[in-house]
């Protein structure tokens, strides 16, 4: 988006023919045109030096020029147009089936909640990351303390979704706020939330266990004696069978 060359008064330094810087008082100011929004942006440059004032006059300028060029916008809308936005953009959500009506309900009551502690006129680009640090305390203490816990942090996100949207969308400078850490239990049920808390340490048995080992006998062999024929004794008295004669004892037979 290209913009037109501006014309300025004497004491005016230009800056990038589209800008300028200026003093007020002992301070130096910058000053630009936007056609699409019809406004001046202004900014302080907190300086009282003419070179200190055109760097960053220059460092302004650059840094509107790039996010006009992605199609945000300068001038900041409120949180509660904000939200309505959101809502609005939510509901095809509901249409498409992507959420149920009453979940649509609930963020919006989420949403008031917020309001309520922010501000519904408060400028979205006027916020920072620790705005919210205490929201979870300011809830709790306009409910009297009956606001539970996993309320506060179902809150807590719908709040940082509905930012990381706005942020997407170019309407604030922070994507979401560092909300106060709280416990992951309900005060309510104090002896799980104790439990929870106090680490335990585990219990180490050490067990003992006997095992059999089979005892192995060893058996010594007396080597055996060996006997021969001689020492050995006849027990068998069975008849012995007459062998038949030799040669020469046949003859002597004959003989007689």
């Amino acid at each position: 988006m290209a913009l037109k060359k501006q014309h300025f008064a004497e004491g005016e330094i230009p800056i990038f023919d589209e800008a300028c810087i200026y003093k007020r008082g002992e301070y130096w100011q910058f000053r630009m045109w936007l056609p699409k929004e019809n406004k001046y942006a202004r900014k302080s440059l907190r300086t009282r030096s003419e070179a200190t004032a055109i760097e960053k006059g220059k460092a302004a300028y650059l840094e509107i020029y790039a996010n006009l060029q992605q199609g945000k916008t300068y001038f900041s809308i409120t949180t509660k147009e904000g939200v309505e936005k959101y809502l609005s953009f939510r509901m095809r959500d509901v249409e498409l089936g992507h959420i149920v009506k009453g979940r649509h309900t609930t963020i919006a009551t989420h949403l008031q909640h917020f309001l309520s502690f922010i501000g519904k006129d408060t400028k979205l680009k006027e916020l920072e990351r620790t705005d919210c640090e205490n929201y979870f305390y300011h809830r709790h203490k306009t409910t009297n303390g009956n606001v539970k816990l996993v309320t506060g942090q179902n809150e807590q996100s719908t709040i940082n979704a509905l930012m990381k949207w706005l942020y997407k969308n170019g309407e604030t400078h922070i994507d979401g706020f560092d909300f106060k850490k709280l416990p992951r239990l309900d005060k309510g049920n104090g002896a799980i939330r104790r439990a929870t808390l106090t680490t335990a340490k585990p219990e180490t048995k050490t067990v003992t266990r006997t095992v059999a080992v089979p005892k192995t006998k060893i058996v010594k062999q007396e080597p055996q004696q060996q006997t021969t024929p001689n020492d050995t004794e006849r027990t068998d008295f069975s008849p012995i069978r007459p062998q038949p004669p030799l040669p020469n004892q046949q003859d002597d037979r004959e003989k007689r």
